[in-house]
């Protein structure tokens, strides 16, 4: 048996403890907030001081030891206890709001916003407390990206580069534009934070107020599909939906991608193949559903982009058996790696494609060579064996999740469909419970955010971690 080094716990108490001071900081927001409008300030203080607190405790005890580069387990470490970590202290403020919501109820609301998942189990009455809607729509925003580019913004103060938590978080290990990752997230953040105020001003054109629009932009440009907004949805104007559908395209592809086309290397986003599928990927899911549903082109290119980048926007009127579908098919495939999305990814089904192809050569042709490339790099054995791991646990974690909700007395017209949302961090639900998932047991809850992390890890986080006491021994 393969021999793993021992944690080290300076790098990650280091680490989280910072997180958890970022958290705080950020906790000052909302409570802003709630003071101009005259609400309830006490659930943001009381975590906001526990947060610092306990993340100053952390940076004050571990900054004192030698913290040593970080090994590719470590790394896996550190993304289980950050998210953890931002999670519980993130749902906080829910559980403390004098309402009825228990422990578990806000945990599920923290996992689903920080995962971009989208699903709530809150109803109407959240709406009049401008700090919790905010904090609600803040925490898609800042799960998106916000954890991902602090940490490899951190990383470089524990002298390692950061690459073990972006490959923790983001699978897709081609993508490298500059040597430093501290360089990759400045920009990163700097387009991200762009985007989302772009997004805004032009809503606002729509006749929106700030914070409609505001709140309407961080959901898109993070796919995480909660809003709260004075103004629904289905009345908004087709400038409006375009405008929503262009950010979550946005949010939706490979921003590196992105950042090189503003640094003068145009044509790239003509050349990389994952955005060339990404937009072919769109273009079919929105003629099919003109075609089907023979309705406004611009409802069906929102719907799509919807249903592919998993926003899991809707616009009221429920859908067909036909649409359903295509829609669950869509938001298993998900957005370009690199992205806010959920999803297997849409470059993992093109190398799916081009190895299947090549397998049904080699059947006809035994003698012959046949090698797969993507992006003009060869597809090795080490790419397709995790390629198919992935697909694999996907495709097991979702049958896996429904056995369990049909285990916990849901049927499986609910059990199907909430698999699948939770599975690919979509809030696309289109099962029977859309409007009473409050109703679904603790244990359901339980086993629903167990879900929408391991969507979020891509499941090799989390079984890398379960994995390491044995390769210890």
């Amino acid at each position: 048996m393969s021999y793993s080094p021992p944690l080290r716990g300076a790098p990650i108490g280091f680490f989280v403890g910072w997180m958890l001071i970022i958290l705080g900081i950020s906790l000052l927001l909302p409570f802003f907030l709630s003071i101009l409008a005259g609400k309830n300030t006490d659930p943001f203080f009381f975590t906001c001081f526990l947060s610092v607190f306990l993340g100053g405790l952390l940076v004050f005890t571990f900054s004192h030891q030698r913290i040593p580069h970080l090994q590719p387990a470590d790394g896996f470490i550190l993304t289980i206890a950050a998210w953890i970590s931002i999670s519980f202290f993130a749902a906080l403020p829910f559980y403390f709001s004098g309402s009825s919501a228990s422990l578990m109820d806000a945990l599920f609301e923290s996992v689903s916003a920080l995962t971009t998942t989208g699903l709530s189990l809150f109803s109407e009455q959240y709406r009049c407390h401008e700090g919790l809607c905010f904090w609600r729509v803040f925490l898609q925003w800042f799960g998106g990206f916000g954890i991902i580019l602090m940490a490899i913004t951190l990383l470089p103060a524990l002298r390692i580069g950061g690459t073990q938590l972006v490959l923790s978080e983001f699978s897709d290990r081609s993508e490298k534009i500059m040597p430093r990752a501290s360089q990759v997230a400045s920009l990163l953040m700097g387009l991200y934070g762009a985007l989302t105020g772009l997004g805004a001003v032009l809503l606002m054109l729509d006749a929106l107020s700030l914070q409609d629009a505001l709140y309407y932009s961080m959901a898109s440009i993070s796919t995480g599909g909660i809003v709260v907004a004075s103004h629904p949805l289905h009345l908004m104007s087709p400038y409006g939906k375009l405008i929503l559908t262009l950010i979550m395209g946005l949010g939706g592809s490979t921003l590196i991608v992105l950042i090189s086309v503003l640094k003068g290397h145009r044509k790239r986003i003509v050349y990389d193949a994952q955005m060339r599928g990404y937009a072919k990927l769109l273009a079919v899911i929105s003629v099919l559903t003109v075609l089907w549903r023979g309705d406004s082109p611009i409802d069906s290119l929102f719907m799509a982009v919807s249903a592919v980048t998993t926003t899991g926007f809707a616009l009221g009127a429920p859908y067909d058996g036909f649409c359903s579908t295509l829609f669950l098919m869509a938001s298993f495939i998900g957005g370009c790696s690199g992205s806010t999305s959920g999803g297997i990814k849409v470059f993992r089904l093109q190398m799916l494609l081009g190895i299947t192809k090549n397998q049904i050569f080699r059947v006809l042709r035994p003698y012959g060579v046949f090698l797969t490339f993507y992006n003009e790099k060869l597809v090795d054995e080490s790419a397709t064996t995790n390629l198919v791991t992935i697909i694999f646990f996907y495709m097991m974690g979702w049958l896996l999740v429904t056995f369990g909700l049909s285990c916990l007395g849901h049927g499986l017209l609910e059990s199907f469909p909430l698999a699948a949302s939770l599975i690919t961090n979509s809030g696309l639900y289109l099962g029977t419970l859309v409007h009473h998932l409050d109703t679904l047991s603790t244990a359901s809850k339980a086993l629903s955010i167990l879900a929408m992390l391991c969507g979020r890890f891509e499941f090799m986080t989390l079984l890398a971690v379960l994995m390491m006491p044995f390769l210890r021994r």
